[in-house]
């Protein structure tokens, strides 16, 4: 089970949190998704290799809470987009963004920098753990986004 919260942030948002994190190390992702009857499965490039994910639908709770299976094919990722379309799977998007990882206070912590200057940041974790990042990030006030990033970049 993903437990995480995702929040937009504006560059003033960024630079302060970057001031609190450290130096970001940004890294390309691209991210091809297919949806599914049960939620979504993504194919996704980074640092030379592929990460296969099938996420289920978002539960309704205070965090964004879904089931997620994360695995590394041996496959490369034409043979996986040729897999998804056997199968009957029709591509919905994609996208490539850039993402800075850290590991702060027992959570993932992610800045995200997608398409058309939308600034995101993940917090993944425990809920309480969650809420401690919050807390000490300044954050615990600010809106939380239930939508996936493919509801976001479809919204246009």
């Amino acid at each position: 089970m993903e437990i995480e919260v995702k929040i937009n942030l504006n560059e003033t948002e960024v630079k302060r949190l970057i001031s609190i994190l450290g130096e970001p190390q940004f890294f390309e992702q691209e991210n091809i998704i297919y949806k599914t009857r049960s939620g979504f499965l993504r194919i996704r490039s980074e640092k030379d290799k592929i990460i296969l994910t099938l996420k289920g639908k978002n539960e309704k709770s205070e965090f964004n809470k879904r089931e997620e299976i994360e695995f590394q094919p041996n496959s490369d990722k034409k043979s996986l987009i040729k897999f998804c379309s056997i199968l009957g799977l029709n591509k919905t998007l994609s996208y490539k963004k850039q993402r800075a990882d850290y590991h702060f206070k027992n959570c993932t912590i992610s800045i995200d920098l997608l398409p058309d200057n939308k600034k995101f940041l993940e917090i993944e974790g425990s809920e309480l753990n969650i809420k401690n990042c919050l807390s000490i990030l300044k954050l615990e006030d600010k809106e939380l986004e239930h939508r996936s990033y493919l509801e976001i970049l479809n919204e246009e």
